[in-house]
């Protein structure tokens, strides 16, 4: 799904004219934006019945984005390989339902989802860790039923030193929130330095004014989180995005000179 290729699917999907279009929510959202920048017509309409994303984090800024250019619902899927699925939104992106005859969910106090799968008689999982942490919005003594979002991996945290001085733990989803609606940018993966640093290198179709990116970078957050220290935040432009042996796109990636973070 790089800046070249996606021309060749967009024309793959006009030709095809599908009725469901499933895929990685970075590779929809990748194609979508394309769509949109270029002031294509996505030609899916009025065939196309949903579009589910699966296997990545899907923001509000996907959702709203994805079903205004091919003109249908985005449906958000939830599982695992381990698993299977866990969970499908119904009627809206933000209302996930868990599978509950198959799949038993709960959360611990820092909202990290443990799952027993209840269709496996010879290797059932029980209270297995998933590592992600969602927002429950309804429980039934202590099963989740309901999740509004699954808000990432809990390693997928940075660290960032804000303009008082504080250091900052933030969301690699909340950062990816607020470049996403940057023109020409296909995708956006993070790197921790120091304690309190940040290197986000992003992916364009173009070469990208990095200077002007990050003050609209800083803007975005301070909507969100504190003041963020521009000092603190280099921007590189890149030519890939790392990926995981699965092929999903990492938020967080291995830094470049192939050092670890400081612990």
């Amino acid at each position: 799904m790089s800046p070249a290729n996606l021309d060749a699917y967009y024309r793959a999907v006009r030709a095809r004219a599908p009725q469901v279009l499933v895929g990685y929510t970075s590779c929809l959202f990748k194609l979508a934006k394309f769509i949109d920048e270029n002031g294509l017509d996505a030609g899916t309409r009025p065939r196309l019945k949903a579009v589910i994303v699966t296997a990545e984090t899907v923001t509000d800024a996907d959702v709203e984005l994805i079903s205004r250019v091919f003109g249908a619902p985005t449906v958000n899927e939830y599982g695992m390989a381990e698993t299977s699925i866990i969970a499908y939104s119904r009627e809206r992106s933000d209302n996930l339902q868990l599978l509950w005859d198959s799949v038993l969910g709960r959360v611990d106090d820092d909202s990290l989802l443990y799952v027993t799968t209840l269709l496996s008689p010879l290797f059932p999982l029980i209270q297995y860790q998933t590592d992600d942490c969602v927002k429950v919005v309804e429980s039934h003594r202590g099963s989740v039923l309901r999740m509004s979002h699954v808000q990432g991996r809990r390693r997928d945290v940075l660290s960032v030193v804000a303009v008082s001085g504080d250091v900052l733990d933030l969301s690699g989803i909340l950062m990816v929130h607020a470049l996403k609606s940057y023109p020409n940018v296909f995708g956006i993966q993070f790197e921790q330095l120091e304690r309190d640093r940040v290197r986000i290198c992003v992916l364009g179709d173009r070469r990208l004014d990095l200077p002007r990116m990050k003050e609209f970078f800083v803007t975005e957050m301070h909507r969100d989180a504190k003041p963020v220290d521009p000092a603190a935040v280099e921007l590189v432009q890149i030519d890939e995005v790392v990926k995981s042996i699965a092929g999903k796109e990492l938020l967080v990636r291995p830094r470049m000179d192939g050092n670890a973070p400081d612990p």
